[in-house]
């Protein structure tokens, strides 16, 4: 089951998998909670051939143009 909710954010790890949930980009319907800026979450995906690995950075650009949540 999935579903969206515009007042949270979420990072968690269930058995080995990374799930993520962004927080609200737009301007219509409710949300984020004051005190939240809106913002989207971007990944950067980084493939290492020589040792054939995939990792990711993940951080919430905010619509004033700041970083927040920076995880790696």
């Amino acid at each position: 089951m999935a579903g969206h909710d515009h007042n949270n954010d979420f990072y968690g790890n269930y058995y080995g998998i990374d799930l993520h949930y962004g927080r609200k980009t737009g301007y219509g319907s409710y949300g984020p909670p004051d005190g939240v800026l809106k913002g989207a979450t971007v990944y950067n995906f980084k493939y290492d051939i020589s040792s054939d690995t995939l990792t990711y950075e993940r951080w919430t650009r905010q619509e004033d143009g700041s970083i927040d949540m920076a995880v790696t």
